[in-house]
């Protein structure tokens, strides 16, 4: 294979004398580390799905994190799946890690005696913890892939790649296989579409502006939870928001959608005290489209996330993993951002904005709903932030 990079590359020198003499029909086995929470694992999904399309002969192993498992967000990939303690577990460098990945072996080499089945061909550090670190130390492979951090590349892998912050993360991911010389669908393919969004997506006229009247009703969702009560708006802008949409948009409908936490769930029952809009799986709405979106939230398995998103007309709420999941289907979202690096999660493709206040603090309610008027009311334009 054919290396294609820079100068910003770094390469070790079993790298060089290895990767030219490895044809990409002869990597049979592939290990990919991402220990992370519900929406870094959704941004995963271009990566894994084009990993798969340039090497069709590997079996690949996804290590993730325990308690973090989220199965239905890969298992149709046909992955094998490994699962070890994350970071904050206790002890977990020397109970979690050492004794599993010393024995973590590569399966279906088929049958290739040539191969040696107890090495990956290629792994692919994509989380940069101290607990990755350690897998990919104790992990045999011929090839360890991985990010740039501080001088800890040099020691960890063979292939290192600069990593920024202001790339939506999915498309970060795929630079690995950009290495490799192979061209990734655009927009990143997450295996979640459906056919209303072909039309917005494919064109090549794509990045001008696709009319709100175009597109097929559904309820607007809120999420007012996040994974930390920090990275949460404000509870009483989201009300504000939401008495004030119910208004101007009357013709659809207003869902809040639960998260599962305690404090998550006593917000959303504030919150919908206060406006009057339903919480998904409490009780059946008058439309037709939320009784269906309410099904989804009270379906078994829980595929329902993929679902609820793939039916809502809007996303509207703070940056999560839900909202990744709405990315990932199409769905349009607005976004509050209040400490990550927005850019970083936000999509240059589709109808997807980023709200945040350039100088610090919150983006204010009237900023939200200048961006839902946008969406819902008059011709959207493709990929803008809005500011305070």
């Amino acid at each position: 294979m054919k290396l294609w990079y820079d100068k910003k590359l770094w390469i070790s020198p079993r790298a060089r004398r290895t990767v030219p003499a490895l044809a990409r029909q002869d990597v049979r086995s592939i290990a990919v580390i991402k220990h992370a929470a519900l929406g870094d694992l959704v941004l995963t999904r271009p990566f894994l799905i084009e990993l798969r399309r340039l090497f069709l002969n590997a079996s690949i192993t996804l290590a993730v994190e325990r308690g973090r498992e989220w199965p239905w967000v890969y298992d149709d990939l046909d992955l094998a799946v490994h699962t070890a303690p994350g970071m904050n577990t206790k002890g977990a460098v020397l109970q979690g890690i050492a004794g599993p990945f010393r024995t973590l072996e590569p399966s279906g080499t088929s049958g290739d005696s040539r191969h040696d089945k107890r090495a990956f061909d290629l792994l692919f550090d994509l989380t940069a913890t101290p607990c990755s670190f350690w897998i990919t130390r104790l992990t045999r492979a011929k090839l360890k892939l991985g990010f740039q951090h501080r001088s800890w590349h040099r020691m960890l892998y063979d292939l290192a790649v600069p990593r920024t912050e202001y790339k939506f993360e999915a498309e970060v991911f795929l630079d690995f296989l950009h290495l490799f010389g192979h061209e990734a669908k655009w927009p990143p393919d997450f295996g979640w579409r459906d056919d209303r969004t072909d039309a917005a997506t494919e064109r090549p006229d794509a990045n001008r502006s696709r009319r709100a009247e175009d597109a097929p009703a559904g309820p607007v969702l809120y999420f007012p939870g996040a994974s930390t009560q920090a990275k949460s708006w404000p509870e009483d802008s989201f009300v504000k928001l939401i008495r004030e949409a119910r208004a101007r948009f009357p013709k659809y409908e207003h869902l809040i959608w639960p998260g599962t936490a305690d404090w998550e769930r006593e917000r959303c029952a504030r919150i919908a005290s206060a406006t009057g809009a339903q919480i998904l799986g409490t009780k059946s709405a008058p439309s037709s489209t939320a009784t269906a979106i309410d099904a989804a939230y009270n379906s078994q398995p829980a595929h329902s996330p993929i679902s609820i998103a793939r039916a809502a007309r809007l996303y509207v709420g703070n940056d999560t993993g839900v909202r990744h999941v709405a990315i990932a289907t199409d769905t349009p979202t607005i976004g509050f951002f209040r400490t990550a690096p927005p850019f970083r999660y936000t999509p240059k493709w589709g109808s997807h904005r980023a709200l945040f206040a350039r100088d610090g603090g919150d983006a204010g309610v009237e900023a939200g709903l200048a961006a839902m008027e946008e969406e819902l009311g008059q011709a959207i334009p493709i990929s803008r932030n809005t500011r305070d």
